[in-house]
């Protein structure tokens, strides 16, 4: 009887070991279609497996140096399975967040966006921006409080939740690299508030860069039909900021 159980529990053991092996592979070859083939096949599946194997699908990428598009193989193809994940998120919490009323919504940035020359102080709830006119943070801050986000640059992870706790948002709007993304949308969604990322197109924790279309599309999403008639013009005028201190 003794043996009968340790051999049922071997079995169980080795059938796991196999499935989580396969689910590895099934994993690499879902992120790879969607990197190349930009297509994504059953959402929240793809996220539960990509996520909750995230470790052994990185080192199979790179292990056998798999590209995830027609550039050599680099890091960056590790760093795009937390992309994957974060977009995946994203694309999962879109309905939700369209439906919480923007007065409950909040966002967070990183303070590595200000200006190298920023004067801003740091206070308990993040860089309190002091509109110098260095960066464009000051007119994204002003126009996000204008249709009623709450909007916080945050130095780190601690603030943010913090303010969660704090003021209590139902829907939470996010800028960082791929690794921050991933994190905050996986917090997030342990709280049970939808996250939508928004990426840096330049990362690397100082004087950073993001797609101000795509954050100023993002904070419409719901109220599209409330964007101003000026709104090309804003983002220039945002976007200028930023171009501005890299004279």
């Amino acid at each position: 009887m003794e043996f009968d159980i340790l051999a049922i529990i071997g079995i169980v053991i080795v059938s796991l070991f196999l499935i989580s092996i396969i689910l590895v592979f099934v994993g690499v070859g879902l992120i790879v279609l969607f990197w190349n083939a930009q297509k994504i096949i059953l959402p929240r599946l793809t996220l539960f497996v990509v996520s909750t194997f995230e470790l052994p699908i990185k080192k199979v990428i790179r292990f056998f140096k798999i590209n995830l598009d027609d550039n050599a193989y680099s890091n960056i193809d590790v760093a795009k399975v937390d992309i994957m994940i974060a977009q995946l998120r994203t694309m999962l919490n879109k309905d939700i967040f369209t439906k919480v009323p923007i007065e409950k919504r909040a966002i967070f940035i990183p303070q590595c966006l200000r200006s190298p020359k920023c004067p801003a102080p740091t206070l308990p709830e993040g860089l309190q921006c002091i509109k110098c006119g260095r960066c464009g943070l000051y007119l994204l801050k002003e126009h996000s409080e204008k249709i009623g986000y709450r909007f916080f640059i945050a130095p780190g992870g601690t603030l943010i939740k913090r303010m969660v706790k704090k003021y209590k948002p139902l829907a939470i709007i996010g800028v960082g690299c791929p690794h921050e993304l991933k994190e905050g949308s996986a917090l997030m969604e342990a709280y049970g508030l939808p996250a939508i990322g928004v990426q840096l197109k330049r990362d690397g924790c100082y004087n950073t860069r993001m797609d101000v279309r795509e954050f100023m599309d993002t904070i419409y999403l719901g109220i599209e039909n409330q964007k101003p008639s000026n709104y090309d013009e804003i983002i220039k005028e945002i976007q200028s900021k930023w171009q501005e201190d890299e004279k």
